[in-house]
């Protein structure tokens, strides 16, 4: 962006950019300037400003976090397990070796949980077994909960089917145990 500006090919030079703060930690800058020109139209230096947009970047990123994982679990949500099976079909017509399967889970009787235990024991029930199914899944394979169907976690995974059952059924082998009931 620089050197087009000081060819000449952009009026003006306009940047983001993560700089090193002196605590350690970085942060995101907007720099803009333009060449300020001599007689014969070579630059000779720069005129601009550098501003602090940390702020606006971490929000854009929590926006954009949140537009695809479920608030309650953190985990991918229907969108974002959307866009991963249209990759891996759009995969499987480049190349005929990959494989995926799609597992769908459902907590059985959790409607009967939720009313008889309450919403809050339901969704830390919800919050557990997302994070024990994370725990049994591979880095590359991915785990997401579909909104419409709030008690229906998937899973998504590139190899066959029966493993990644067997996988799954480690999320759910462990009792949960409330006050008064198992």
């Amino acid at each position: 962006a620089l050197a087009a500006h000081l060819g000449g090919a952009t009026p003006h030079f306009e940047i983001e950019h993560r700089m090193l703060h002196a605590d350690g930690g970085y942060r995101w800058m907007h720099s803009r300037g333009i060449a300020i020109r001599d007689e014969h139209h070579k630059a000779t230096r720069m005129a601009g400003s550098q501003t602090d947009v940390t702020q606006r970047r971490e929000a854009e990123e929590q926006l954009l976090r949140d537009a695809l994982h479920d608030s309650l679990t953190g985990l991918p949500n229907r969108v974002l397990i959307a866009d991963r099976i249209e990759r891996s079909i759009a995969r499987i017509t480049r190349d005929s070796n990959h494989a995926f399967a799609v597992l769908f889970l459902d907590l059985d009787r959790f409607k009967g949980i939720n009313d008889s235990l309450g919403h809050g024991f339901g969704d830390q029930l919800l919050i557990l077994f997302a994070r024990r199914l994370i725990a049994c899944l591979r880095t590359t394979d991915t785990a997401a909960r579909l909104g419409a169907f709030p008690s229906r976690p998937s899973c998504c995974a590139r190899r066959s089917t029966t493993r990644r059952r067997a996988r799954c059924s480690c999320a759910r082998g462990r009792p949960v145990c409330s006050r008064t009931r198992r």
